[in-house]
């Protein structure tokens, strides 16, 4: 099944509902999906947030990323829900301190599944010492990281992230 928002989409094997969010910022307003996916084998659903932030460069577009990763930590916090994780080409690297607020204040966790991070961005490099993780999937401390990978060029600039996620 399939939501569809621009260029962002959530696609699962297991039956999904899934709502478009927008979020308000100082920067206006730009748009993020829920979706509510039932996975037999966990004991609620998941919920999952996605998001294509805008671009660190011009510093502007840095600002506004940074306010629209607000928004959502915002967004996250406030959800009851006992299995999260927020992904998408969050447009940030795991090193910058609006990561660092975006993980603290949505109660997210980083995970490798190694020493090595996962190089998604660009894509056109095939040598993954040059390429950055930019696209990210950040479960909340419910959800434990299980396996991680890029995934192969699919001629887009950006490398796929795949992951999987067990309850704890």
């Amino acid at each position: 099944q399939r939501q569809k928002n621009l260029d962002i989409y959530v696609m699962s094997r297991h039956p999904l509902s899934g709502e478009v969010l927008t979020l308000s910022t100082p920067f206006g307003t730009s748009k993020a999906l829920r979706a509510t996916i039932n996975v037999p084998q966990m004991t609620a659903p998941l919920v999952l947030y996605s998001i294509h932030t805008a671009r660190p460069l011009p510093a502007v577009e840095a600002h506004m990323r940074n306010a629209q990763l607000q928004a959502m930590a915002a967004i996250i916090a406030a959800d009851p829900s006992p299995f999260i994780i927020l992904g998408g080409d969050l447009n940030i690297t795991p090193w910058s301190p609006a990561f660092k607020n975006l993980l603290r204040g949505a109660n997210m966790h980083y995970q490798t599944g190694g020493w090595l991070r996962h190089a998604t961005w660009p894509s056109y490099l095939q040598v993954p010492l040059v390429q950055i993780p930019i696209d990210h999937l950040l479960p909340n401390n419910n959800l434990a990281l299980a396996t991680a990978q890029s995934g192969p060029y699919l001629k887009s600039d950006h490398r796929p992230y795949l992951a999987t996620f067990t309850e704890k």
